[in-house]
């Protein structure tokens, strides 16, 4: 069959028609150098597209090598993008990039999707505190008292000023935000001991309520805040607010804290402590009595995250650094070694298809550091690495699967987001 025919199937499958009812005109000769304009002539409610092995159907342009121009109704799908044309420079539709060439390994690839590791934004932002919410906003603070709100493409839609500084900022998953204000040790009006402020999507106060001496803080799937208080006579407490900010539980829990809360899947509180030798451990609470549920000895670590699947993982440097998982038994699972220097800074994060991001700084001489992304698959192997941007302060992974990173890098603090 030749192009002609094709294409005079292709447009009585299409309906492609005038006011009359007439099939329109849709020659397909080659233009010279096989470009040219379009012979095809949609009219009203119609619009004139042509089929691409690689990319589906597209807008027809003066391109003839794409294939025969036929004309389909202006409101019928375009390959999942309507009117994109990836390689055009401009990203339209469902595109996620399109730097104007179909060349794989630049970030952007030949289908315009972000290939891994690309860098979609990068940014100045007020500091190093970041948390990313159900909905895709990003929080970022810093420690003077300003938070901002921003969107998945990195433009800021609220910041407010608090007269207290910032050291925890937790994404609420009805919205909003909650803040942790330590004490304000400058004598001004808020003088006199840390609080808790739950924020709405505009950063208004929902609510206020004293807060223990160096709390952490989480949110769990019922939308109460949980704190662990560092400092209640040299022992530790669990706190758990209600959705109006009153104190609903205080329970003493046996274990030093130094990392957490996290949440586990079945709504146990997880933190972590030393284990009276010369290890950490990472504890399980009922969070209603504080009864320890779980112990599991993960060696010298530095900070821990529960998975998905409720098994966890922790880093540590004993000798030269490395990531481990540990079953939700608590048996060991596997550990990978890193690169064999002084770890500077770390943070892991989980992306949604159990990959594990972990970026970190590394001593590389005298004087100076290494910053690097690894990718580890579930199984612990080393999938990929790219070099890091600066000294890692956060790391965060957003409900679309991109991760979000702060970091320090020429005396200011920057979040970039990044594809994996």
């Amino acid at each position: 069959m030749d192009r002609i025919s094709i294409t005079v199937a292709l447009l009585a499958l299409a309906g492609c028609r005038n006011d009359g009812g007439v099939p329109l005109r849709s020659e397909t000769a080659d233009a010279p150098d096989g470009m040219g304009e379009p012979t095809c002539d949609p009219g009203p409610g119609m619009v004139c597209v042509c089929w691409d092995g690689r990319l589906g159907r597209q807008r027809c342009l003066s391109a003839y090598e794409l294939g025969p121009c036929v004309c389909v109704g202006d409101d019928e799908p375009m390959g999942g993008s309507e009117m994109a044309v990836c390689g055009d420079g401009v990203v339209e539709g469902d595109e996620e990039c399109d730097d104007g060439n179909a060349q794989l390994g630049d970030g952007c690839s030949d289908a315009c999707r972000f290939e891994a590791g690309a860098v979609v934004f990068d940014q100045e932002v007020v500091g190093c505190l970041l948390d990313v919410a159900p909905d895709g906003q990003i929080l970022t603070a810093g420690p003077f008292g300003r938070l901002v709100s921003l969107d998945a493409d990195g433009a800021e839609i609220w910041a407010r000023d608090y007269a207290r500084a910032i050291s925890q900022v937790v994404a609420h998953p009805d919205g909003g935000s909650v803040l942790y204000h330590p004490e304000d040790e400058s004598g001004g009006p808020l003088a006199g001991g840390p609080r808790i402020v739950r924020s709405d999507d505009d950063g208004n106060e929902l609510w206020s309520a004293s807060a223990p001496s160096q709390s952490t803080l989480a949110v769990d799937t019922d939308g109460f805040v949980v704190g662990v208080d560092l400092d209640v006579g040299g022992g530790v407490s669990l706190l758990r607010y209600g959705l109006d900010g009153t104190l609903q539980t205080e329970v003493p829990i046996d274990v030093g804290v130094l990392r957490g809360p996290a949440l586990h899947p079945d709504g146990r509180v997880v933190v972590m402590g030393p284990d009276g030798k010369s290890g950490s451990e990472v504890v399980f609470v009922e969070p209603s009595d504080g009864e320890i549920v779980q112990r599991v000895s993960v060696g010298f670590a530095g900070d821990f995250l529960v998975a998905h699947d409720g098994s966890l993982f922790v880093w540590a440097r004993i000798g030269a650094p490395e990531v481990q998982r540990f079953y939700p038994s608590g048996q060991p699972r596997w550990a990978t070694a890193l690169e064999p220097n002084l770890v500077q800074a770390m943070a892991i994060a989980e992306l949604l298809d159990s990959r594990l991001l972990v970026a970190y700084d590394h001593a590389v001489d005298a004087g100076e550091n290494g910053a690097a992304l690894v990718v580890l698959s579930p199984d612990g192997d080393i999938m990929d690495t790219w070099p890091g941007p600066g000294r890692v302060c956060a790391l965060e992974v957003g409900p679309e699967g991109f991760a979000y990173m702060t970091y320090e890098f020429a005396e200011t603090t920057r979040l970039t987001k990044l594809a994996f």
